[in-house]
């Protein structure tokens, strides 16, 4: 969701029935105008019973929390930040390698940089590498392999192999 009183929320479930909201005194304040991009079901992303993170635009940001939510952090991506920009999926392989794509999500012939980035840190830090072979934003990341990349899906379906290694 958009942030609510300063705080992005979030919400768990111990049984898939029931489902209770996280105290936001684990949360860090949340930028003017920051959102959790939704609409392709990607933005949020779980690993074992421990760890999740998330992506927001407009700023571009990814949290992540290490204790089932109760405690996050937050870092700003290279990805492109500003009005209809931003983060808008993630993938990971393991607890330290993952993906974050997104980039100017209203135009779908942007052809600039700032679109991929990569960790190999759990999400501390982020770095920008080569975009996906389709112009535009990615709007989904479809898995990561062992091999060192993701697949990325654009505008129009188009769909693109992105590797982890440094442009």
């Amino acid at each position: 969701s958009d942030a609510v009183r300063g705080k992005m929320i979030v919400i768990r479930t111990d049984d898939g029935e029931h489902w209770s909201a996280v105290s936001p005194d684990g949360m860090p304040a949340a930028m003017p105008g920051e959102g959790s991009p939704a609409a392709g079901g990607t933005c949020l992303i779980v690993q074992g019973q421990q760890r999740a993170w998330f992506a927001t635009e407009p700023v571009a940001r990814v949290y992540r929390s290490a204790d089932r939510g109760e405690h996050w952090s937050v870092v700003t991506t290279p990805i492109v930040s500003g009005e209809n920009t931003g983060v808008a999926t993630l993938a990971f392989r393991d607890g330290n390698h993952g993906m974050a794509l997104g980039g100017r999500l209203l135009k779908p012939d942007d052809k600039s940089d700032s679109v991929a980035a990569v960790t190999s840190d759990g999400g501390d830090t982020w770095t920008l590498v080569r975009r996906p072979t389709f112009s535009g934003a990615a709007y989904w990341a479809v898995g990561c392999s062992s091999r060192g990349g993701c697949w990325a899906v654009g505008p129009g379906g188009r769909i693109s192999r992105i590797f982890f290694a440094q442009r």
